[in-house]
């Protein structure tokens, strides 16, 4: 069985002055004060019915925790600190109930005059807990109505029967090693015979759960009972705390919590304290153990402290430690989901919209976000002239267990009509169509996980070759070779303002330098990153990188997810080198 400590309840005492009533402050050298603040988070019965002494030679004070003032004064001295709650504060209590519901606590304390002092009071439940849990055995011999009784005499009973079979009974004995009376009454099916049986347990202990499972054996006709014994219950949920108050959570903003990390504040109140105060934060998700760390204090009573190493889309709760004290009710927040790119990998691939080229989806794959165009490139253009600039390899990264790759080269067109570089390329968005010869991309897809990565990580491998096509807005000659680039972001784009469509937001168009838009600086991008690089006309090994997202506000969530690669790095200026050849592979996002 699981087992827990019993209930515990702290009680701060500062120094004292007198008893003669609440005063505005101290009379005498030879008085102190006194503070007491309560904490009882969902304990209604002590909440209701509640009382706090404090005795002196002086003086007795009672209170109950509605009317505890926030400061007593009392003459120096010895004092005892006493709290009984429920029902063992009525004149006559019942002594057996279907609740728990009695408390009680005992401490003493020496007043020093201008001294501070501080006790600890635990306080543990007086009941003794009975749960009878009937085995099979009775239910299938006996008819129903049978009654198993248990008692601690003449009208303190409880009668447990199929009906509240497992339940949890109370009783308050009246000595501290008291006795429990069972009988049990029932009748057989077999034949009606009525069966009776009577027995006790004794050295009975407060503040004990006694769980008794009765048997019936057929071959000897005798109910047979199994006592198991908890020294340390742990079904109490009526948690009770008596605390001098000194901190809370702060409630985090909702952009603070991360797929994997999370960051809490809390506010604590440093007067309480002699010395600087120990703060930490405990936190647990998705069924795991209490963890802990550390609080960094910002001053002013102000500490937070960053989770990390956690669990993407989870439900958290958090609580604040000071001193390894509970001192507020715990706090809940769910982590991001850790959303990945489709077919980052592009094992999936098609001909669904042309046989002269790979698309890579595939409207039959039952891969989640594989089934539908994510990827496009410009093959829908180049294609006519027989040009492809982005296909399926099967040249993939060793050790990776990767089969096919995706393999972007640029190429020059020399054809009547058309003498200009297609860029390798791939791209999340769409091939929007021609504009005369120009060509024009919507960029972009929807993000509507909204979740907020850290990092790409990919495999690439580059051949670059002389430029064979130059501009004056380019700064490459034909002696240099041509470069590839990678670009990433995240962020909220009107299409209104750009061009694109609603899915696509993002519109450049090759015959407009206007729409040449530099992603990193637009002002609703989110995060970004760019990867440039060369290869002087030899194809390199495969490499993997990875690239950080640059986040120029860690308060907005993106909408839209924006990716270009593509052979030719100033491909829009249709520059480049032709045969340029850039392979790409595991693309996928990192949440740390």
């Amino acid at each position: 069985m699981k087992k827990q400590n019993l209930l515990a309840a702290l009680i701060t005492v500062m120094t004292a002055l007198s008893c003669t009533g609440e005063k505005m402050g101290p009379e005498s050298a030879g008085e102190g004060s006194l503070r007491l603040s309560v904490k009882l988070p969902g304990t209604k019965a002590c909440s209701d019915n509640a009382l706090i002494t404090i005795a002196g030679a002086s003086c007795t004070k009672e209170y109950s925790l509605e009317d505890l003032p926030e400061l007593l004064y009392l003459e120096a001295g010895p004092y005892r600190v006493s709290f009984e709650a429920g029902e063992i504060l009525k004149e006559n209590p019942d002594r057996a109930c279907w609740e728990e519901n009695s408390y009680r606590g005992l401490t003493e304390i020496e007043i020093k005059a201008g001294e501070m002092s501080a006790t600890t009071l635990t306080v543990r439940p007086v009941n003794t807990v009975v749960c009878v849990n009937f085995h099979e055995s009775v239910e299938s011999s006996f008819k129903p109505g049978f009654t198993f009784t248990v008692s601690t005499e003449p009208g303190a009973e409880l009668q447990y029967t199929a009906l509240n079979s497992g339940t949890c009974g109370y009783f308050l004995l009246e000595e501290e090693y008291g006795t429990l009376d069972w009988h049990f009454r029932g009748e057989l099916q077999a034949n009606g015979k009525v069966v009776e049986d009577s027995g006790s347990f004794r050295n009975i202990k407060p503040g004990v759960k006694y769980t008794m499972s009765p048997k019936y054996s057929s071959s000897d006709g005798f109910v047979v009972f199994e006592a198991m014994v908890d020294t340390d219950i742990d079904e109490y949920e009526d948690v009770i705390e008596i605390n001098p108050y000194c901190g809370n959570l702060v409630a985090s903003e909702p952009y603070e919590f991360w797929a994997t990390r999370a960051t809490v504040k809390a506010y604590v109140d440093e007067s309480k304290f002699q010395q600087q105060p120990k703060v930490e934060f405990a936190y647990r998700g998705g069924g795991s153990d209490w963890q802990t760390a550390d609080a960094e204090r910002l001053g002013g009573g102000q500490y937070r402290a960053v989770l990390t190493g956690l669990v993407p889309a989870t439900k958290y709760s958090y609580k604040l430690l000071v001193d390894g004290n509970d001192v507020a009710d715990p706090m809940h927040f769910s982590t991001e989901e850790a959303t990945q790119i489709p077919n980052g990998d592009f094992e999936v691939t098609s001909n669904a919209e042309s046989s002269k080229y790979t698309s890579f989806y595939n409207t039959s794959s039952s891969i989640p976000g594989c089934n539908t165009k994510f990827w496009d490139s410009g093959n829908s253009a180049s294609a006519s002239y027989g040009i492809i600039v982005c296909d399926s390899s099967k040249d993939v990264p060793p050790g990776t267990g990767s089969t096919k790759s995706a393999v972007l080269t640029s190429h020059f067109i020399n054809v009547v009509v058309v003498k200009k570089l297609a860029a390798g390329n791939i791209f999340a968005g769409s091939f929007a169509g021609l504009d005369g010869l120009n060509g024009k991309v919507n960029f972009g897809r929807p993000w509507t996980s909204k979740s907020r990565p850290t990092a790409v990580r990919l495999w690439y491998k580059y051949k670059g070759c002389r430029i064979s096509n130059t501009s004056s807005d380019v700064p490459l000659t034909k002696n240099d070779y041509d470069r590839f680039k990678i670009e990433f972001a995240l962020g909220n784009w009107p299409a209104s303002k750009y061009g694109g469509t609603a899915n696509s937001p993002v519109q450049v168009n090759t015959g407009k330098k206007s729409t040449f838009w530099d992603i990193e600086k637009l002002p609703e991008t989110v995060a970004s990153f760019r990867f440039e690089g060369r290869s002087d006309n030899v194809l390199s090994e495969w490499k993997q990188v990875t690239l950080p997202l640059n986040y120029k506000s860690q308060t907005e969530y993106p909408g839209n997810l924006y990716i270009s690669i593509a052979a030719s790095k100033y491909g829009d200026y249709f520059v480049g080198g032709d045969g340029s050849k850039l392979y790409v592979d595991k693309i996928e996002f990192l949440y740390e």
